[in-house]
């Protein structure tokens, strides 16, 4: 608590600072509590109801899935667990997609979790109760910095820089003109360039 830590997946960046950075401009900022331990709990909103009652949700970045959440968490996100799909790769979990997950400022929409991991052995080590865990596979997506004595953390989204636009393929350019006297060369249909593949910029997916 005594660093200011930014880790950026996407940049592969991590950073540790003595001093607390400037606040980034695009930056939304989401207040840390802290329970036995040292867990790191945020408070989030489930739903797209603004009158959704508020989730308690430990960030574990140990987890690669983006978000697991438990009977309560899921009701919260307006849910009912019998409706979930089994997860092919393991029959313990279920697995659906909650319809907003609100981290201050940013209103992440359609953010897949899965229902079925251990949060209730959790509770009991920490005594909390909790409707959810953030993992990894969230937080990938943003850059990340701990700050104000591990009071706080910003969230950024991960910047993507413009691509070149591609080359249209009938744009070929027109052989030069000979000079006046020169002799006469064979004429060569130039070679019609060989178009790009269009790149797209866009916020890096959730992985799952």
């Amino acid at each position: 608590r005594h660093l200011n830590v930014t880790f950026d997946y996407v940049g592969g960046q991590f950073i540790v600072r003595s001093f607390a950075p400037p606040i980034p401009p695009a930056a939304t900022r989401i207040p840390v509590a802290y329970i036995k331990g040292g867990g790191m709990i945020i408070r989030s909103t489930l739903s797209n109801d603004k009158a959704a009652p508020s989730a308690s949700l430990l960030v574990d970045t140990s987890m690669s899935f983006p978000l697991a959440l438990d009977q309560d968490g899921w009701k919260k996100a307006g849910t009912e667990v019998n409706r979930l799909l089994a997860v092919p790769q393991d029959s313990k979990l279920k697995q659906g997609v909650v319809p907003l997950l609100r981290l201050g400022a940013f209103d992440i929409p359609q953010v897949p979790a899965v229902y079925g991991t251990p949060i209730a052995e959790v509770e009991k080590g920490i005594e909390v109760d909790l409707d959810g865990v953030i993992g990894s596979g969230l937080l990938a997506a943003f850059r990340v910095t701990l700050t104000d004595g591990g009071r706080a953390m910003w969230l950024e989204d991960v910047p993507t820089q413009p691509q070149p636009a591609a080359a249209p393929p009938d744009a070929s350019p027109s052989p030069a003109a000979p000079p006046a006297g020169a002799p006469a060369s064979p004429t060569k249909t130039p070679d019609k360039p060989k178009s790009r593949p269009k790149k797209t910029s866009s916020t890096p997916a959730i992985a799952q």
